[in-house]
Protein backbone atom coordinates (compact mmCIF):
# COMPACT_ATOMS: atom_id res chain seq x y z
CA UNK A 1 0.00 0.00 0.00
CA UNK A 2 1.42 3.60 -0.98
CA UNK A 3 2.06 6.30 1.48
CA UNK A 4 -1.10 8.57 -0.15
CA UNK A 5 -3.42 4.75 0.00
CA UNK A 6 -2.70 4.06 3.45
CA UNK A 7 -3.30 8.21 4.08
CA UNK A 8 -6.58 8.07 3.19
CA UNK A 9 -7.86 4.55 4.32
CA UNK A 10 -6.71 5.71 8.02
CA UNK A 11 -6.73 9.27 8.62
CA UNK A 12 -10.35 9.17 10.15
CA UNK A 13 -9.38 6.94 12.41
CA UNK A 14 -5.76 8.70 13.52
CA UNK A 15 -7.44 11.68 13.44
CA UNK A 16 -10.77 10.86 15.08
CA UNK A 17 -8.15 8.90 18.04
CA UNK A 18 -6.00 12.28 18.36
CA UNK A 19 -9.00 14.90 18.58
CA UNK A 20 -10.84 12.51 21.50
CA UNK A 21 -7.88 12.35 23.37
CA UNK A 22 -6.86 15.56 23.27
CA UNK A 23 -10.21 18.09 23.01
CA UNK A 24 -8.51 20.50 20.10
CA UNK A 25 -9.19 20.49 16.61
CA UNK A 26 -5.61 22.16 16.15
CA UNK A 27 -3.65 19.70 18.13
CA UNK A 28 -5.43 16.87 17.19
CA UNK A 29 -4.68 17.97 13.01
CA UNK A 30 -1.18 18.94 14.15
CA UNK A 31 -0.34 15.33 16.08
CA UNK A 32 -2.00 13.28 13.27
CA UNK A 33 0.10 14.90 11.09
CA UNK A 34 2.93 13.98 13.37
CA UNK A 35 1.68 10.29 13.49
CA UNK A 36 1.65 9.80 9.83
CA UNK A 37 5.48 11.23 9.52
CA UNK A 38 6.35 9.05 12.10
CA UNK A 39 4.37 6.06 10.18
CA UNK A 40 6.03 6.90 7.03
CA UNK A 41 9.58 6.94 8.22
CA UNK A 42 9.20 3.57 9.32
CA UNK A 43 9.03 0.04 7.75
CA UNK A 44 4.95 -0.05 7.35
CA UNK A 45 4.61 -2.19 4.38
CA UNK A 46 5.48 -5.32 6.94
CA UNK A 47 3.43 -4.45 9.69
CA UNK A 48 0.54 -7.49 9.53
CA UNK A 49 -2.23 -5.43 11.93
CA UNK A 50 -1.81 -1.63 10.24
CA UNK A 51 -4.74 -0.04 12.15
CA UNK A 52 -4.05 -1.57 15.12
CA UNK A 53 -0.16 -0.41 14.73
CA UNK A 54 -1.05 3.17 13.70
CA UNK A 55 -3.43 3.85 16.62
CA UNK A 56 -0.76 2.36 19.08
CA UNK A 57 1.71 5.10 17.79
CA UNK A 58 -1.34 7.84 17.87
CA UNK A 59 -1.88 6.79 21.19
CA UNK A 60 1.74 7.06 22.26
CA UNK A 61 2.43 10.81 20.58
CA UNK A 62 -1.15 12.23 22.34
CA UNK A 63 0.46 11.07 25.58
CA UNK A 64 3.86 13.03 24.83
CA UNK A 65 1.59 16.14 23.42
CA UNK A 66 -0.38 15.62 26.62
CA UNK A 67 2.83 15.71 28.66
CA UNK A 68 4.04 18.28 26.88
CA UNK A 69 1.44 20.44 27.05
CA UNK A 70 -0.45 19.44 30.25
CA UNK A 71 -3.83 19.56 28.93
CA UNK A 72 -5.67 16.16 29.72
CA UNK A 73 -8.86 16.38 27.51
CA UNK A 74 -10.89 14.16 25.77
CA UNK A 75 -13.64 15.57 22.92
CA UNK A 76 -17.02 16.87 23.22
CA UNK A 77 -18.13 15.19 20.19
CA UNK A 78 -17.08 11.76 21.49
CA UNK A 79 -20.72 10.66 21.30
CA UNK A 80 -21.37 11.78 17.55
CA UNK A 81 -21.21 8.50 15.73
CA UNK A 82 -24.60 7.50 17.79
CA UNK A 83 -26.09 10.59 16.15
CA UNK A 84 -24.38 9.23 12.77
CA UNK A 85 -26.43 6.13 13.45
CA UNK A 86 -30.00 7.55 13.94
CA UNK A 87 -30.00 10.59 11.21
CA UNK A 88 -33.42 9.53 10.45
CA UNK A 89 -34.63 11.09 13.52
CA UNK A 90 -36.30 14.63 13.90
CA UNK A 91 -34.29 17.41 14.58
CA UNK A 92 -35.15 18.18 17.92
CA UNK A 93 -34.00 14.42 19.10
CA UNK A 94 -30.76 15.25 17.51
CA UNK A 95 -30.24 18.17 19.41
CA UNK A 96 -31.34 16.49 22.49
CA UNK A 97 -29.27 13.45 21.77
CA UNK A 98 -26.33 15.98 21.10
CA UNK A 99 -26.44 17.32 24.19
CA UNK A 100 -26.65 13.98 25.83
CA UNK A 101 -23.71 13.16 24.02
CA UNK A 102 -22.02 16.15 25.16
CA UNK A 103 -22.94 15.11 28.83
CA UNK A 104 -21.23 11.95 28.67
CA UNK A 105 -18.37 12.52 26.88
CA UNK A 106 -17.90 15.11 29.53
CA UNK A 107 -17.94 12.49 32.07
CA UNK A 108 -15.62 10.23 30.04
CA UNK A 109 -13.23 13.33 30.12
CA UNK A 110 -13.46 12.97 33.91
CA UNK A 111 -12.10 9.11 33.90
CA UNK A 112 -8.28 8.64 34.54
CA UNK A 113 -6.56 9.00 31.60
CA UNK A 114 -5.19 5.62 31.66
CA UNK A 115 -9.15 4.53 31.81
CA UNK A 116 -9.95 6.42 29.13
CA UNK A 117 -7.92 5.36 26.32
CA UNK A 118 -9.49 1.73 27.13
CA UNK A 119 -12.98 3.06 26.75
CA UNK A 120 -12.33 5.17 23.79
CA UNK A 121 -10.73 2.24 22.11
CA UNK A 122 -12.87 0.22 23.06
CA UNK A 123 -16.32 1.34 22.42
CA UNK A 124 -15.07 4.87 20.03
CA UNK A 125 -12.75 2.19 17.33
CA UNK A 126 -14.80 -1.37 18.74
CA UNK A 127 -11.56 -3.11 19.23
CA UNK A 128 -11.50 -6.06 21.13
CA UNK A 129 -9.94 -6.56 24.34
CA UNK A 130 -6.55 -8.39 23.13
CA UNK A 131 -6.10 -5.73 20.36
CA UNK A 132 -6.38 -3.07 22.99
CA UNK A 133 -3.74 -4.92 24.56
CA UNK A 134 -1.08 -4.72 21.85
CA UNK A 135 -1.95 -1.28 21.07
CA UNK A 136 -1.52 -0.33 24.98
CA UNK A 137 1.33 -2.14 25.39
CA UNK A 138 -0.09 -3.54 28.73
CA UNK A 139 -1.61 -6.96 29.68
CA UNK A 140 -4.80 -8.10 28.86
CA UNK A 141 -6.19 -8.16 32.01
CA UNK A 142 -4.98 -4.67 33.06
CA UNK A 143 -7.64 -4.07 29.25
CA UNK A 144 -10.34 -5.95 31.08
CA UNK A 145 -9.96 -4.17 34.33
CA UNK A 146 -9.57 -0.70 33.21
CA UNK A 147 -12.90 -1.24 30.76
CA UNK A 148 -14.77 -2.61 33.47
CA UNK A 149 -13.43 0.44 36.10
CA UNK A 150 -14.62 2.67 33.38
CA UNK A 151 -17.91 1.45 32.89
CA UNK A 152 -18.68 1.42 36.60
CA UNK A 153 -17.07 4.47 37.07
CA UNK A 154 -19.18 5.88 34.18
CA UNK A 155 -22.44 4.92 35.78
CA UNK A 156 -21.47 6.28 39.26
CA UNK A 157 -21.05 9.93 37.78
CA UNK A 158 -23.86 9.66 35.99
CA UNK A 159 -26.42 8.57 38.23
CA UNK A 160 -24.92 11.43 40.40
CA UNK A 161 -25.07 14.12 37.50
CA UNK A 162 -28.37 12.78 36.17
CA UNK A 163 -30.14 9.54 37.08
CA UNK A 164 -31.93 9.24 33.12
CA UNK A 165 -28.18 8.47 31.96
CA UNK A 166 -27.62 5.50 33.44
CA UNK A 167 -30.14 3.72 31.20
CA UNK A 168 -28.43 5.24 27.95
CA UNK A 169 -24.90 4.49 29.62
CA UNK A 170 -25.69 0.58 30.05
CA UNK A 171 -27.00 0.49 26.22
CA UNK A 172 -23.93 2.24 24.44
CA UNK A 173 -21.28 0.76 27.12
CA UNK A 174 -22.79 -2.89 26.92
Amino acid sequence: MEQKELFEHFHKDVYRTCYYMLKNQHDAEDVCQEVFIKIFTQDYEKIVNPKNWMLSIAMNTCRNHIRKHSKISVGHEFMNWITRIIDSQRVEEQVELKEQNEQISDFIHRLNPKIREVILLKYLHELKNEEIAKVLNIPLGTVKSRANKGVLLLRTIMKEKNPSHCTQVKEVLK
